[in-house]
This record gives structure tokens, sequence and C-alpha cells, in this order.
């Protein structure tokens, strides 16, 4: 199959295009942006055609995608949401960008979209007992989502291609952002910090990226994958519970470091519980977690610290000198 992916220097971005090239069996066009950092897919760039361009000018792309001929587009290009921008309108922009991605990709043949969506577009509905039904999101991250995967629905069923929209729960691993939980938990255990945390009672769906990339990958291939999926562990897991594993993996040998549960107070649109229901995307592409939280957060820890352990050499390096 021949593939354009677009977000290929992003955490998921870059975990599909390894899950595309794994096999062999795709032809892969990555869209990458001039002086977007490439850290995250250094060495794959050869094995893939770069278009460079932005989604901002989409015309610009027409060309060389019209000549690359995909037959899937799996579009993972996005603002990275923190907690200080969910609500910034730069969100509301992407919806564009994702209608411009999709009209590019008819143009040039395309036949099948498959979109990175997320939990946000449930607001505080994301438990699996209330997700697949329209969603109340609180940010304007979460409704920009919800716009673009339900506008890319309507306009793949007018111009009659495959539509797949993936609302992806709390994804987590190597080469996550550095703000993100788990990454910035790192940070501080290995800083000998004690961080400040809320009472960490939240209960969210924790997926290891791997797993991630192998659902992704197989709605990708799968014809009768189509409509919305949520894409999660199915379990719910207490935030304390996350950062404590954490801490311990970090300081197992050391007395156990404190923390600060309780002394930031939560938010006053926190959502307190994200729980994906699996049970449509297992049925049907007959994907299923393979990595528990337990060897998914060692993993983790263990390429954060080595992160952290090179940064610390590299820092040290020009004075280290006879």
């Amino acid at each position: 199959m021949r593939v354009l992916l677009t977000g290929a220097g992003g955490f998921i971005g870059s975990h599909l295009l390894r899950r595309f090239l794994r096999d062999g069996d795709h032809a892969v066009a990555v869209v990458l942006r001039p002086g977007r950092t490439r850290t995250r897919i250094d060495g794959l760039l050869d094995s893939v055609e770069v278009i460079p361009g932005d989604l901002v000018n989409a015309e610009t792309l027409a060309e060389p995608v019209h000549r690359f001929a995909p037959e899937i587009v799996v579009h993972a290009a996005w603002a990275v949401p923190t907690a200080k921008n969910r609500n910034s309108v730069e969100h509301a922009e992407h919806v564009h960008y994702t209608i411009s991605l999709l009209k590019l990709a008819h143009a040039a043949g395309a036949s099948h979209f498959v979109g990175i969506g997320s939990q946000a577009e449930y607001g505080a509905a994301a438990d699996r007992h209330q997700t697949q039904a329209a969603g109340q999101p609180s940010t304007l991250y979460g409704t920009a989502k919800l716009c673009a995967g339900m506008l890319a629905e309507r306009v793949c069923a007018t111009v009659g291609m495959r539509f797949a929209w993936l609302r992806l729960f709390s994804a987590y691993g190597p080469g996550e952002d550095p703000t993100w939980l788990i990454p910035a938990m790192c940070a501080k255990f290995m800083a000998r910090e004690k961080p400040a945390t809320t009472a960490g009672e939240q209960r969210y769906d924790y997926l290891y990226i791997d797993d991630v990339a192998e659902a992704v990958h197989r709605v990708a291939i799968q014809a009768p994958a189509t409509g919305f999926f949520d894409l999660g562990s199915g379990r719910g897991v207490a935030v304390r519970e996350v950062i404590e594993r954490v801490r311990d993996l970090i300081s197992s040998a050391l007395p156990a470091l404190p923390i600060g549960f309780g002394e930031v107070p939560y938010a006053a649109d926190q959502v307190m519980r994200m729980e994906a229901n699996i049970d449509r995307l297992q049925e049907i592409t007959g994907w299923r977690p393979q990595i528990d939280l337990e060897t998914g957060l060692r993993r983790a820890v263990d390429w954060f610290r080595r992160v952290h352990e090179q940064a610390i050499a590299t820092k040290e390096k020009p004075n280290d000198r006879n």
C-alpha cells in the first residue's frame, strides 16, 4: 500500500512511521514542515519519500502528493496539546488543515482516510459507559478535534472515501512531550526533587505507544474499519498510582522520594475519569493491547533515564579535559 503520513516528526507520528516501515509492505511518504525537528525519526527518512511543506499552504503540496499517488492517508499532524495551550485558537485552525488535506488526498486518488482524534472530544463523558456518543468537549482542543473528525466523515461520505477516526486516550512511551505527566515526573525524580501534583484521584486510560501504532496500522489497512473508534487500554488507572510507580522505578534502590499529592488544586473543568471503550475496535480489527502498564512504564522510564544521562554527559563533556 502507498501511505501518506502527516505529523511524522511528532510523538505519535514517529511511532506510526516505524510501524508502517517495519514489515516492508508499504511505500511511505511523509509531509514535513521545513525547520521541523526530526530528532524522533533520525535514520528513517532514507526509507521514505519526504514531501517538504506545510498544511497551512496545502496547495503547495498538490504536485508532490499527486505524484506520490497515495492510497491511504494517515493524518497525525496537530499542535501538541499542553496544559497551557488546550484553549489556544491554534487548534481551531487545524480543522481547516484537516479538510484541506482530505481534499488534496482525494484529488490525488487516495481512497482511505485515517485521522488521529482525542479523548478530549468527549470532555467529562470520557469513560467506557458514555463514549461513542456525541461529545461534549470542555476545551478548544477537544472541540477542534471533534469538529475535524465530524467534518472529515461527511467529506469522505460525499466523495466516496473510507473514513476512520481513532479517539486516542493517554498514549505514553519513548519520545513523549516533556511537559506531559510521565516525562515530567521522571525529570523531577531523577533530579531528586519533590513534584507538586493534584491529589491524583483521576482515573485515566494509559496505552503504550507501540500498541497505539499497531492499532492505527490495523485500521489503516483493513477496509471494514470505518467510523469512530476509541483507542486506549480499556482500563482506567489512578494518576496517583502511575506517579508512584514511576517514582519507584527510578528510585527503587534508594529511600522513596516524597510526592506532593494535593499541592496542586484540580482545574475547574478537571475530567476525573477517562476510560476507552475498545470493544468495537477489537471486534473489527482483532487488535488487543499487548503491553501492560508495568512493562510500558518500565520501558518509558528506562528511555527517559538514558536521555537524561546523555544530556548530562553532553553538558559536562566540554569541561572534561586533561
